[in-house]
Parts: C-alpha cells; sequence; structure tokens
C-alpha cells in the first residue's frame, strides 16, 4: 500500500471514530446535565447512581481526550505532517 493510500485510509477511520466520539459525547453530556429521574429510594440506589453518574463522568472525560488525538491527527494530515515524529520530524514507520 502507498503511504498515500494508507494516509487516506486512516483519514478515513478517525474521521468515522471522531464522528462516533461526538455522538457519544453529546449522548453522555446530556445525561449528566439532566436531572435525576424521580427520587432515588434509599442509600443504596443513591450510592448506584452516584456511582453511575462518575462512571459516565469518566468516559466522558476518556472520550474528550481521544477526541482531541483524533482532531491532532486529523489536523497533521490537513498539514502534510501525519507520519512523522513532532520532536525530530523523522518519519514514523505505517507498520508502527
Amino acid at each position: 500500500m502507498k503511504k498515500t493510500e494508507f494516509v487516506q485510509e486512516t483519514k478515513k477511520r478517525l474521521v468515522s471514530r471522531r464522528d462516533a466520539l461526538r455522538r457519544a459525547l453529546a449522548g453522555e453530556m446530556g445525561m449528566l446535565r439532566a436531572p435525576h429521574e424521580g427520587a432515588v429510594g434509599d442509600e443504596i440506589d443513591a450510592a448506584i447512581a452516584t456511582e453511575q453518574a462518575e462512571l459516565r463522568s469518566q468516559m466522558a472525560s476518556f472520550e474528550s481526550r481521544e477526541l482531541a488525538q483524533i482532531e491532532n491527527a486529523l489536523d497533521n494530515i490537513r498539514r502534510g505532517q501525519y507520519g512523522r515524529c513532532e520532536h525530530c520530524g523523522k518519519p514514523i514507520s505505517p507498520l508502527r
């Protein structure tokens, strides 16, 4: 596979993943902002609800970081820098 084909295929995968992350984050942010439905039953229910909210928050944070990395990679593709080390500028093998 030629480098240009590899970069174009990588770009397609990155755009697809970016779009999926955006949709997921939109849903998670909506759930985090939404008031809790109904009253919490007992202390165990409250603890479970709090834990679930924390897990959603952590997942949103992880997905946000991944989204930023994808945006950076897409920007590198646009600038023709994808596949080069950001520190030394040397080419990075596509197998890596």
